[in-house]
């Protein structure tokens, strides 16, 4: 009996601790504050809460230029979708891939995040934009943008009912 209990102690820990839905929610919050700093041409923000490894790959100053660069290509972010997402939590660190189909004031692209959590705090950790729009950008100014590539996220996980 005092097994049976420590084991549903165990596993509601454990759904606690990296519930998909409450994780998913705060990626949704986390890629609309994105999406309306974008818009509004705000790096700041977007720097100051990305996580540390986003930060230790890229200088400000090349993702600033990135950015504007992208901004002006494709415009600003008029509706957004998720296309997919994925969930992972490892030793204590979870990590979060969404896809979203985007719709830019001059075309559509497939916007990708990837986002950490450390210590309770999540984090953007990378981000890659696919557009047509995009075909021919010299990504060669930008030395070292590589690095903040999101991967593909995996295909959609859905969490149990």
């Amino acid at each position: 009996m005092k097994f049976g209990a420590f084991f549903v102690g165990m596993a509601a820990f454990v759904l606690a601790a990296c519930n998909p839905v409450e994780v998913l929610d705060e990626t949704d919050t986390l890629v609309d504050r994105y999406q309306a700093h974008w818009n509004g041409g705000r790096i700041d923000p977007i720097w100051i809460e990305a996580d540390e490894e986003f930060r230790g790959n890229v200088s400000k100053a090349q993702y600033a230029a990135l950015m504007t660069d992208f901004q002006q290509i494709l415009g600003d972010v008029k509706k957004s979708e998720r296309a997919s997402f994925n969930v992972n939590s490892n030793n204590g660190v979870t990590t979060v891939k969404v896809a979203m189909n985007t719709q830019f004031a001059n075309g559509t692209g497939v916007e990708k995040f990837e986002f950490v959590e450390r210590e309770g705090k999540m984090g953007l950790k990378a981000y890659h934009v696919e557009s047509g729009l995009l075909e021919g950008y010299d990504f060669s100014q930008h030395d070292g943008l590589a690095d903040t590539k999101a991967d593909e996220p995996a295909e959609e996980t859905k969490p149990a009912e």
